[in-house]
């Protein structure tokens, strides 16, 4: 605090504070003429509501109070000089303030009335929004910059603080024309659905038991991921059509800027305007494209943009780059100035970047923090749980994940394909909440007594908005023949059962074809057709027959997965898989993680691959491996020689898993940044319009 009476009069505010709690409500103007004038200007007034010049009533509620100052501190401050008649107190004022308190300190004391704590037995806080250090840091930001960018590890609250922030402002203009405009985008449809709209729901249904405002909280959700203003007694419907929005966009790469602003516009030359960009990391250019269209009018305005560092060249990486280079900071920075970039827009925007690093945590310095707020903050219990040895924190994932600082992804690296952290944020691992609407298969044949014959069924459906989600259904471990001999004939038998069983139609499996190409003609003789996926083949670089399969194949364009594209040189939203991806066993494994990362997938969880040598060991422990072939960098896997001898099992539900994927992208046209279900939809549709039956009732005699 900047000086004793700074101090006195925040212990006056905490007094004020604990009657408002108690249902007495006491104001508190903090002895500042410019307040004490701006006060009287609606004590015992009524200002009509509703209108184009209706301003915020302060009047009744020391949060509407604290807000006020908060967006009004410097036409404050300067009305406090003009008001002081000692130069001694102008001085003093002119220096800090019209309340001597620093401007972040009043949007503080507003969230401190509005989420309020309650402490428990153990010494633990209970609120919706815990007044760290940290969230200190990041509301000093908002009261100084325009534009405000936080990156760093997980599990910090970049994004809630903000969002916090955003319901704020929106709420102090509900009632004004045409009011605030706040927007939060992301790039997954499981992350717009589970983390941000679940964090505007949380601040909004987390009101204290007292009244404390005369407009905060009042807005109601109207539509998904949108909160508006009510509509006026005897007014039509429920809403009302100004007042402005705060809503969540789903902002898929490729948008162009005039796109990206008709998303993000909710009304038209709002009084605020907030956009909060998450998963910059994910995120391609238009949004800081449409930069000027959107900030050209409104009177306040902040810019934010959040995520986790994943490679140099990113929306996030330029835009957190210091003026002065990176030269100029470490992983142990806090906070540094930073320009708005875009590679087609000159924007020069000045802006801070805060660095949230979990080591240096306030619960990870200050037991008392530790104690009372490790619900919200990193702790050393979480680090070591996470990573417990001095080997797991010189990972990747501990930089990035943890300490969240730009780092250059070492040549010949390797990567983990799947992580806990991929699971939970993209609700991998949960239960599939649709219906299948079709079923589809993956066998990967071994006639070595060691290896497996896993049958994996994926389900396939579409959630509520269309987009496909697919998870494993079912994995079988057929039985091996008594010898060899019998090997082929006794295989068909058991896949066209249990492709009956589950309804899987002709053409809806795929098998390793690399050594087991007498297996595939065995069911194309039963009138099954099985797709083949040659392991170790380049994918192909031209139209042109399959040089193995004789398949008319075209080059495939696969959209980039946002964690994976570490080269640096792709500036677009696509890449062709022959000049990044090594084989196709390896496209498949990508193809999964692109899956997860738009949060197309479920099931990914210990209790439905429980066929597999435990979870962990086999479905998490395989990686990609970055390889220079030539004069270009590849991304690859470790096939199941290198695998074998590592882990001393072979890997065969895994390679059911990537089959799988590759089937569904390259062959099925299924993509998971689009809606619909590719081709798959054409078929589905052919058979319900023909009332087709399914292939095994002609089929039924042959086995």
């Amino acid at each position: 605090m900047s000086t004793p009476i700074a101090k006195e009069r925040l212990a006056k505010f905490n007094q004020a504070k604990i009657a408002i709690s108690s249902g007495r409500n006491r104001m508190y103007l903090y002895e500042s003429l410019a307040i004490e004038e701006a006060y009287k200007k609606f004590n015992g007034t009524t200002p009509e509501p509703y209108h184009a010049e209706y301003e915020p009533d302060i009047s009744k509620y020391q949060y509407d109070l604290e807000v006020f100052i908060f967006l009004n501190y410097e036409q404050l401050k300067i009305r406090e000089v003009e008001l002081r008649s000692s130069n001694k107190e102008s001085l003093l004022h002119a220096e800090h303030g019209a309340t001597l308190l620093p401007r972040e300190q009043h949007l503080l004391n507003a969230a401190s009335i509005r989420w309020p704590e309650k402490e428990t037995p153990s010494g633990r806080i209970i609120t919706a929004l815990a007044p760290t250090q940290w969230l200190y840091d990041l509301y000093y930001g908002m009261s100084d910059y325009n534009n405000v960018n936080v990156f760093g590890g997980g599990g910090q609250g970049k994004t809630y603080g903000i969002l916090a922030f955003h319901s704020i402002i929106f709420d102090h203009f509900i009632y004004t024309k045409p009011g605030a405009q706040c927007t939060y985008s992301t790039v997954s449809q499981s992350k717009l659905e589970g983390s941000s709209w679940g964090y505007v729901n949380k601040l909004y249904n987390s009101a204290p038991s007292y009244k404390f405002s005369l407009y905060a909280n009042k807005a109601l959700v109207s539509s998904d991921f949108t909160y508006r203003r009510p509509a006026l007694s005897g007014q039509k419907g429920k809403f009302n059509k100004e007042g402005g929005t705060f809503k969540g966009v789903l902002l898929q790469k490729g948008l162009k800027g005039d796109q990206v602003t008709d998303k993000l516009t909710g009304c038209h030359d709002p009084i605020a305007r907030c956009y909060l960009l998450d998963e910059a990391q994910s995120t391609d250019f238009a949004p800081l494209n449409a930069y000027t269209n959107m900030f050209l009018h409104p009177t306040y305005k902040w810019f934010n943009l959040s995520g986790n560092y994943a490679v140099e060249g990113d929306l996030l990486d330029l835009n957190i780059c210091p003026v002065g280079g990176w030269k100029t900071v470490d992983e142990t920075t806090h906070m540094w100035e930073s320009r708005l970039s875009s590679p087609t827009e000159q924007l020069g925007q000045k802006s801070l970047t805060i660095h949230f690093n979990n080591d240096l945590s306030p619960a990870m310095t200050d037991p008392e923090m530790e104690r009372k707020y490790s619900s919200f903050l990193p702790t050393r219990a979480k680090r070591d749980e996470l990573y417990p040895t001095p080997e797991s924190r010189k990972t990747l994932a501990y930089k990035r994940f943890w300490i969240g600082f730009k780092f250059e992804k070492p040549k010949e690296n390797e990567e983990r394909i799947l992580t806990d952290t991929l699971l939970d944020d993209f609700f991998a691992s949960n239960p599939p909440e649709v219906n299948p609407l079709l079923h589809m298969a993956s066998f990967d044949s071994a006639t070595t007594s060691t290896d497996r014959n896993p049958f994996s069924v994926f389900g396939i459906g579409l959630d509520k908005n269309g987009y496909a989600i697919v998870w494993p259904k079912h994995i079988e471990l057929i039985e091996k023949s008594p010898s060899l001999i019998q090997y082929y004939g006794f295989t068909t038998r058991q896949i066209i059962k249990l492709m009956k069983k589950w309804n899987i139609q002709n053409n809806h499996l795929i098998m390793d074809f690399t050594q087991h190409t007498a297996l595939i003609e065995k069911l194309a003789a039963q009138g099954v057709v099985c797709h083949g996926l040659i392991y170790h083949q380049k994918c192909p670089s031209k139209r042109e027959p399959n040089e193995i399969t004789k398949i008319l194949e075209e080059p495939i364009i696969i959209p980039m997965a946002p964690t994976l594209s570490q080269s640096g040189t792709e500036k677009s939203n696509k890449l062709y898989a022959h000049e990044r991806i090594a084989n196709r066993i390896t496209l498949g494994a990508y193809i999964f993680r692109l899956f997860i990362e738009y949060g197309r997938v479920r099931g990914i969880n210990s209790d439905v691959l429980e066929g597999a040598h435990g979870f962990e060991k086999e479905i998490m422990m395989r990686s990609f491996i970055s390889k220079k072939i030539g004069q270009k960098e590849f991304i690859t896997i470790d096939f199941k020689k290198e695998f074998r001898k590592k882990y001393k099992f072979s890997p065969d539900i895994l390679d059911t898993i990537y089959q799988f994927f590759y089937m569904l992208f390259v062959i099925f046209k299924v993509d998971p940044t689009k809606k619909g279900l590719g081709l798959l939809t054409l078929q589905k549709e052919k058979r319900e319009v023909d009332n087709q039956p399914s292939i095994w009732d002609s089929m039924r005699n042959r086995f």
